[in-house]
């Protein structure tokens, strides 16, 4: 698969990657799933469940995209919402990548479909995913606020959040609490 084949996958996997504005910002999104799809054990990103061996009644991808569309509708409502909220500056393309990107270290955390799904890696035995995102996006050049979001999404103790990681943490929440409520022998 060639690099432009590569990148159209990602782009058909994540369409809300059309909504970040800065064309570079776009591409580093794209390029870090593609590092966490090269240096995991997946041979596909759409095969690895929400949470393997916990959680297998919807897919990362699925998880992630719902994730970042409850994360704009926020920003969305917020921002236009002038009489309710005047003069209020959520940078839209951090929270459109923080979310698609907030669960990108999964791939590292949990050993490939051949592997028995739900076994934790190497790596993922002794670092949790959002500290494995935190070295994708460091790796592919994103900027640090994108970074915040990612680390910040699972970790409030370590640095105040800024209102774009508080945003991703939330929507993350909402999409993983309305999927617990349809699955409530899900114990997480």
């Amino acid at each position: 698969m060639g690099i432009d084949d590569r990148e159209e996958y990602i782009l058909d996997l994540f369409p809300e990657l059309l909504e970040i504005k800065d064309p570079g910002i776009r591409q580093k999104v794209i390029d870090c799933w593609l590092c966490a799809l090269q240096e995991s054990q997946w041979d596909n990103i759409e095969a690895m469940p929400w949470i393997p061996g916990k959680a297998e009644f919807i897919t990362n991808v699925q998880h992630v995209r719902g994730t970042a569309q409850i994360g704009m509708m926020i920003v969305k409502t917020v921002t236009s919402s002038e009489g309710v909220s005047p003069g209020i500056a959520i940078d839209l393309d951090v929270v459109i990548a923080g979310c698609l990107l907030h669960d990108v270290g999964k791939l590292l955390e949990y050993t490939g479909p051949t592997n028995n799904t739900g076994n934790l890696t190497p790596m993922g035995r002794h670092m949790m995913h959002h500290i494995l995102g935190v070295y994708l996006a460091m790796k592919v050049g994103l900027n640090a606020e994108i970074v915040h979001c990612i680390e910040a999404h699972r970790e409030s103790e370590s640095f105040p959040r800024s209102l774009e990681a508080q945003i991703v943490h939330w929507a993350d929440l909402c999409h993983a609490s309305a999927m617990v409520r349809l699955h409530p022998e899900v114990n997480l």
